[in-house]
């Protein structure tokens, strides 16, 4: 009887062998996982500058058609920026302004 009882506790529990697969199948899991999160932040991060970038833009655009037609071409050159100084900018926006072509002409086209 006493031998039976040491077979069950020489068989009860986990081998090193299956901890150690274990182990090895987690700390795999949570490196992919730490990968394809970082992946997803980077993107997060793009996202959220590409928003803020498209955003100064339209207030930029918003600031423009508020001008006079008549006084844009006086912006040809000028560079916007969404801080004080160039150096703390994170946008900068470079106009170049050009004439359209006269619209009496267009329209006596048709």
């Amino acid at each position: 009887m006493r031998i039976r009882q040491r077979r069950r506790r020489s068989r009860a529990g986990f081998t090193v062998i299956e901890v150690t697969i274990a182990l090895a199948i987690l700390c795999s899991t949570v490196a992919v996982a730490g990968g394809r999160f970082l992946t997803n932040l980077s993107a997060v991060r793009s996202a959220q500058r590409t928003s803020a970038a498209a955003l100064y833009l339209d207030t930029v655009m918003q600031d423009l058609s508020a001008q006079p037609y008549d006084s844009l071409l006086t912006f040809d050159g000028n560079s916007f920026h969404d801080q004080d100084t160039v150096e703390r900018s994170n946008f900068r926006v470079q106009l170049s302004v050009f004439q359209a072509a006269a619209a009496s002409s267009a329209s006596s086209r048709r």
